[in-house]
């Protein structure tokens, strides 16, 4: 596990985020983050009047609003490897971790062949919104990751609901949510959609079987 964030830590150093919500209210936030902002105990604007005033100035109000799950991530490598892009490394290690979950579940199915089941897994994690800001702040990637994350284990539950994994999938469940509301907003309702979809279709089925 520390091998494969610090591969992807050193990979993403090496990217330069020239995106602008990446240049602006993402890294302002990690980089007050890495040098002692509580987002707690102060606001952002009344931090940094004490400790940066040029950025007092910033007009955006998601230095405040905004959830730092991802930021906060980024605050931490920043402050182990001094390189503000490492922080940004959360996108391709979710990316990796959601690929091995995707084929093992689908390995266990054994309805595809496992050359089968790494097409398909790859195919799962990778889309036009998670490429484009594989190597940004952007949070939009990360947040379909989650529900792509909560989606799978859901189906596991519904279609293999005595397989081995069944205990893992309601802990991976517990995870999305609580990462996605960390992420943005909007997964809250994005993630309340996916759960209580699959909550009706499991009561639907109770009912008809009883």
């Amino acid at each position: 596990g520390l091998v494969v964030i610090a591969t992807f830590a050193a990979l993403s150093g090496h990217f330069y985020d020239w995106t602008w919500d990446g240049n602006t209210y993402h890294k302002g936030m990690v980089a007050m983050l890495k040098d002692g902002w509580n987002p707690i105990k102060e606001t952002f604007y009344v931090y940094a009047q004490n400790n940066f005033p040029f950025m007092s100035k910033a007009t955006y109000t998601w230095y405040d609003a905004y959830p730092k799950g991802c930021e906060i991530w980024g605050g931490v490598l920043y402050n182990l490897t001094n390189n503000i892009e490492t922080g940004k490394s959360f996108n391709v290690i979710i990316l990796f971790a959601l690929f091995c979950i995707c084929y093992v579940f689908l390995d266990e199915t054994k309805l595809l062949n496992k050359w089968q089941s790494v097409c398909c897994s790859i195919f799962l994690v990778i889309n036009p919104s998670v490429l484009a800001q594989l190597f940004t702040y952007y949070t939009d990637g990360i947040l379909y990751q989650m529900l792509l994350l909560c989606f799978v284990a859901l189906l596991y539950l519904t279609f293999y609901n005595r397989g081995k994994y069944v205990n893992l999938c309601w802990f991976l469940i517990f995870l999305s949510i609580n990462i996605g509301f960390n992420i943005k907003f909007s997964a809250i309702i994005f993630l309340a959609i996916l759960c209580l979809s699959f909550a009706g279709y499991w009561l639907f089925l109770k009912i008809k079987t009883d």
